[in-house]
């Protein structure tokens, strides 16, 4: 019954110890005896075993199955043999099965990814990117600078990130804000330069004094505007050395007109925290 289902059978059989065939698909082949020692050697072996044999032109798998008594004794041999090409067919099948499997998840994994990037990755960029704007067209004081966190990957670690930077630059802008006001209202003349008296920030009262725009002293040195600098700063062609100060020295400004405008000049070192010298007010 076994043959007559399954044609890819070539040949079956049962083998006694001594290598008689008990019975074979090929009635014509039943009652004969096999002397060959390696057969009579798997026959024997009590286990399970496969290997390829060539028949005329072709190889074929050769099975061997033992057959075991009520007590588990060794008592025949079932040999079955398969053509190697339907084996490698069925191989090719189950593959190509598994690539289309492997493609047909592949595309539905795309699928997902697409449907879900937005959420995962696009709007959390989106939303960061957009925030980025407001701040560099309204400023970090501007409402709408902070990025919603709702994880706790590596979005929410940025987004909690960025939102500490904002708040605390917010805080440093509002501080500055606070400072240039103050400078900006001083009935005094302010003027900040960096170490190599290059003048980098001006107050309002120095530019009605002198009659420039700001545009027209910021990035000049302090030496356009001071009459004979040289008394001043001598061979150090700076107006004080680091850690010295000068305290209420009459000279001269020069206006933008050629006036001369009496003053009484005070300069000082301007450090950051680590001691550094930054420049001179």
């Amino acid at each position: 019954e076994a043959v007559t289902e399954h044609e890819s059978i070539t040949y079956a059989m049962v083998l006694s110890l001594e290598g008689d065939v008990l019975f074979h698909n090929d009635s014509g082949r039943q009652g004969q005896r096999t002397t060959d020692p390696s057969i009579l050697n798997r026959i024997n072996s009590g286990e399970k075993s496969v290997k390829k044999t060539m028949i005329g032109n072709q190889i074929f798998f050769d099975f061997f199955i033992p057959v075991t008594g009520l007590k588990d004794e060794l008592t025949a041999c079932i040999r079955v043999g398969f053509p190697a090409s339907q084996i490698y067919m069925k191989i090719r099948r189950i593959i190509a099965y598994s690539a289309v499997i492997m493609g047909v998840s592949f595309m539905i994994g795309c699928v997902i990814l697409v449907a879900f990037f937005d959420k995962w990755i696009g709007k959390p960029v989106e939303q960061l990117i957009q925030t980025i704007r407001n701040i560099k067209e309204k400023g970090v004081s501007s409402t709408g600078h902070q990025l919603a966190v709702s994880s706790d990957d590596e979005f929410g670690k940025l987004a909690r990130a960025f939102n500490q930077m904002t708040a605390e630059l917010r805080e440093t802008m509002v501080s500055k804000k606070y400072v240039d006001t103050i400078l900006e209202n001083m009935l005094n003349s302010l003027i900040i330069t960096d170490i190599d008296n290059i003048i980098q920030t001006v107050n309002q009262e120095t530019l009605r004094i002198l009659g420039y725009k700001r545009e027209e002293l910021v990035g000049k040195p302090i030496t356009v505007i001071l009459d004979k600098p040289e008394s001043m700063m001598g061979k150090n062609t700076r107006i004080s050395e680091p850690g010295d100060e000068m305290k209420a020295r009459e000279i001269n400004y020069l206006a933008k007109n050629g006036n001369k405008i009496p003053i009484l000049f005070s300069a000082s070192s301007l450090r950051l925290k680590n001691n550094k010298l930054k420049g001179y007010i």
